[in-house]
């Protein structure tokens, strides 16, 4: 224990803006991200929810995260601000943003031994709260493991939940259950599973979800901040110690609206919501006084109509950034000169698909052309390395989709060459090919994963026709753990006991599966039929479903629509005609 304060209290020695507050009086959150410290304070929205919890006089928030793997003897999980464990808290809170972290979900209430599931929870064990976005896609998988989930944004009604909990937590001290129907009559956006019975039909799916309180509706809506309440949200802890290293983060733009058909965030973020570039400016000009390095933060950066105004401004300042992901047909010359003079060596782009075909099935409005004179963009700029992203696995995917992406790497090497020859350098190429995975509340919600040894046979010949290409670095996903991230993804209430097999009876993912009174595969290689229930149909976003059906049979003939833009709107979808 005292091994494990100490690095700790190391690793606070470092931090700039965390908060300690005094106990007395307070409801007591321990704020939890289900992964390691370095990953968890690389999350732009844990220090969101840091910064609100912590607003409030009457709470206390402290951080805790899966312990680094290592020589440690870890008995049980700690907060970092006062070194107390998870089970002295009224709340635990966990913020999940990919479904890959549910199994760490439940090893952290095992290390602090905490029953995992939440009928074997009373008094005196924390209530368990859970959001983030993966819950808000499909929160099914844990929920037998969780009590209540804050279904959406926080900013628009997380402080109502919490001015309840503050009462009943640190005053009324009503037990579990009653509270539990308490928050449910209050608030819409709260999704409490022992509230809730699922009903399965002969041939194994959903038959029907109903819930066990008559003023409960059949459908949970989830909250989003509204485009006029929408601010400027950044990082206020830093530390060397994430993949930003001292940089502040500044969220630019919320959503995409460029409707990638396996893009859950071109969905459940719409309509995308940005800032105008004044505000951007005058937020950015401030920060920069308390730190000179920024990283620009967004799903679709390329929406920012005078993204270089922002950045040559950085630059005038004698501050330095970084920038997340971006279009290629978005970038300009004057913005590539800004990152090259920001320090910023490695731009990313991500054709996903090597042929045409494919990359207009899943709507992603780029041709080869464009990648290509891109390509040159970046190279005549300086020498700057390319890390390309790539899918495989994609339903309808042929072998010749495969061979393209050998080709489509090989025209941008060529590209690469041809424009770097009078400097006598080039920047290196990495390619990052990962295999496709269905995500709900996308058009491709219904589609399968591909089978494992498929993808593990398209991999090898990968590895070996790139091989063969001077000058590019390839790395691959496993396709094992592709299948249970599918799992995770698209299961329903069921694929909780493989969970609890895997975690409490410390059984490998073979045996847990093997042992599985459903088969897995149920979930994850069949393809669904439009007409039945998925697990999540009950989560209301505002998405229509026939728009997604529609826009999974535009993929089916290849066919693109037209993109989400603040400017453009579609109006199919059901929420930006609101």
């Amino acid at each position: 224990m005292s091994d494990l304060k100490k690095s700790i209290k190391d690793r606070l020695r470092v931090e700039k803006g965390f908060i300690r507050k005094k106990w007395k009086d307070r409801l007591r959150v321990a704020l939890v991200y289900p992964n390691t410290y370095w990953i968890g304070m690389s999350n732009l929205g844990f220090q969101i929810l840091y910064q609100i919890l912590n607003s409030r006089d009457e709470i206390v928030a402290e951080r805790a995260f899966l312990p680094d793997p290592g020589p440690l003897n870890i008995e049980t999980v700690l907060t970092m601000e006062s070194q107390s464990p998870l089970k002295r808290f009224h709340l635990i809170a966990f913020s999940i943003s990919y479904e890959n972290d549910y199994p760490n979900l439940l090893k952290i209430l095992k290390i602090s031994h905490i029953p995992l599931l939440s009928s074997e929870r009373g008094s005196p064990y924390p209530l368990i709260m859970a959001g983030g976005v993966a819950t808000f896609i499909n929160p099914e998988p844990i929920a037998p493991f969780i009590d209540l989930f804050y279904m959406g944004e926080a900013e628009p009604s997380l402080n109502e939940l919490l001015d309840i909990l503050i009462y009943n937590l640190t005053q009324k001290r009503i037990d579990k259950e009653e509270l539990l129907k308490d928050i449910s009559k209050e608030l819409r956006c709260v999704y409490i599973p022992s509230l809730y019975n699922v009903y399965y039909g002969k041939d194994g799916c959903i038959k029907a979800m109903e819930p066990v309180e008559p003023h409960l509706s059949n459908r949970v809506e989830v909250v989003k901040t509204a485009a006029e309440d929408f601010k400027v949200t950044h990082s206020t802890i830093c530390t060397p110690n994430t993949e930003f290293s001292n940089k502040t983060i500044v969220e630019m733009v919320r959503g995409c609206g460029w409707g990638c058909r396996f893009c859950v965030a071109g969905y459940i973020y719409r309509p995308p919501r940005r800032h105008p570039e004044d505000k951007l400016l005058e937020y950015i000009r401030e920060t920069l006084k308390k730190r000179r390095e920024v990283a620009l933060l967004g799903a679709s950066l390329s929406e920012i109509e005078n993204l270089p105004l922002i950045t040559h401004e950085i630059l005038r300042q004698k501050g330095r950034f970084s920038i997340s992901s971006i279009r290629i047909d978005s970038l300009t010359p004057e913005l590539l000169e800004d990152i090259l003079n920001a320090g910023q060596r490695t731009i990313t782009v991500a054709p996903e698909t090597g042929s045409e075909r494919l990359r207009t099935a899943i709507n992603k409005h780029l041709k080869d052309i464009q990648i290509f004179e891109g390509i040159e963009r970046i190279a005549t700029i300086g020498n700057i390395s390319i890390k390309l992203y790539f899918m495989i696995g994609l339903p309808e995917e042929t072998w010749e989709d495969l061979e393209s992406i050998v080709t489509l790497i090989k025209k941008i090497r060529h590209h690469m060459i041809k424009r770097s020859k009078k400097r006598g350098t080039i920047g290196t190429i990495k390619c990052s090919i990962n295999c496709f995975i269905p995500k709900p509340f996308t058009p491709l919600q219904w589609a399968p994963l591909e089978d494992v040894e498929i993808l593990k046979q398209k991999q090898r010949w990968l590895k070996r026709a790139l091989s063969k290409i001077g000058g590019v670095r390839v790395t691959f996903d496993v396709p094992k753990w592709a299948y249970i991230q599918a799992l995770l993804s698209l299961g329903d209430r069921r694929v909780a006991h493989i969970l609890l097999r895997v975690i409490e009876d410390s059984l490998s993912w073979k045996d847990a599966l093997r042992g599985s009174p459903i088969n897995p595969d149920f979930f994850v290689y069949r393809e669904r039929n439009l007409e039945e229930i998925l697990p999540w149909d009950f989560l209301d976003h505002g998405i229509k479903k026939g728009f997604l059906i529609e826009e999974f049979r535009l993929y089916k003939v290849a066919k693109e629509s037209p993109p989400c833009l603040p400017s453009k709107r579609c109006t199919r979808c059901g929420i930006c005609s609101l």
